[in-house]
C-alpha cells in the first residue's frame, strides 16, 4: 500500500544550543557552499536575533532559532529518496559550524492518504482504528477524531498524529479529496563530545542513513495502521 502514500513534506529538525539566527542568510549559505549557487530566494529573507527565514522557489526554506535549525522541503510531485536534499544541506551545515553544541536530530514529515469519500474516512477512524462503542454516537452531536501514537526504540522514537483532512488543488479549488493526514516526528537525542575534534561525526552518520529511519516510520504508517484500510 505504500504507493498510496502522498509525502508532501519533509523536515530535518536539528536542536541546539545557543544559535545565533542573525547569521542565517542566502550570501552566508552560499559562501559555505551549503546550497547550489544557483538557488533562487522566494521572497525577502526574515532575520532578526530571535529568528531567521530563508525560503528558495525550490520548495526548500531553512530557519534558525537559538534552540534549532528546521530544514524544510516541499513535494508537488511523487516524493523519490534520490530528490531529498535535506541530509546534504543539513551535513554541510553542521561541517561549516561545527563549534555548536547539537543535541537531538528530528525527523519530521506530513502523509496524505486518499480515501474514496468521506464516509470512508469516518469508519475507517472509528471502526478499524478504535474500538466501537457508545463514544461514537452521541445525540446531536458530530465527530471529530484525532489520535496519536508513539512508538518507543532502544536509541529514538516515533510519534505519529493522525487525523481526518481535506486536500484540494489550486487548479481546482472545489474538488476535495477526502483523507487521512499523518504528521509524524522521529526524535533521536545526540550526545556528542564537544573535546573531539570529530564531535559532528555520529550527528552526520545520523543524518546522512535518515532513510533508515524513515523507512522504519513509513512501515508504521503501511503494515499497521493502514493494514485494513481496504
Amino acid at each position: 500500500m505504500l504507493e498510496e502514500l502522498q509525502i508532501t513534506k519533509l523536515s530535518f529538525v536539528i536542536l541546539a544550543r545557543s544559535h545565533n539566527p542573525s547569521l542565517l542568510n542566502p550570501d552566508f549559505l552560499k559562501i559555505n557552499n551549503i546550497i547550489n549557487q544557483n538557488w533562487i530566494t522566494l521572497s525577502p529573507t526574515f532575520s532578526t536575533e530571535q529568528l531567521s527565514q530563508v525560503i528558495f522557489k525550490n520548495g526548500i526554506s531553512i530557519v534558525l532559532q537559538p534552540d534549532r535549525l528546521i530544514i524544510n522541503q516541499d513535494f508537488e510531485d511523487d516524493f523519490n529518496d534520490n530528490n531529498v536534499l535535506l541530509a546534504d544541506i543539513a551535513s554541510k551545515y553542521l561541517k561549516t559550524l561545527p563549534h555548536i553544541n547539537y543535541v537531538a536530530l528530528g525527523i519530521n514529515s506530513t502523509i496524505f492518504v486518499p480515501f474514496d469519500n468521506e464516509e470512508r474516512v469516518n469508519n475507517y477512524i472509528t471502526d478499524t482504528l478504535l474500538r466501537s462503542g457508545d463514544w461514537k454516537d452521541y445525540p446531536n452531536s458530530t465527530l471529530e477524531v484525532s489520535s496519536t501514537f508513539i512508538y518507543s526504540f532502544d536509541s529514538y522514537t516515533i510519534n505519529i498524529n493522525l487525523s481526518k483532512a481535506i486536500k484540494t488543488e489550486d487548479e481546482k479549488p472545489n474538488e476535495k479529496t477526502f483523507g487521512l493526514l499523518f504528521a509524524g516526528n522521529i526524535h533521536r537525542d545526540i550526545n556528542l563530545d564537544m573535546t573531539s575534534t570529530e564531535r559532528i561525526a555520529p550527528l552526520i552518520e545520523q543524518i546522512e542513513h535518515w532513510h533508515n529511519d524513515f523507512k522504519t516510520y513509513l512501515s508504521i504508517i503501511n503494515d499497521c495502521l493502514l493494514r485494513d484500510k481496504e
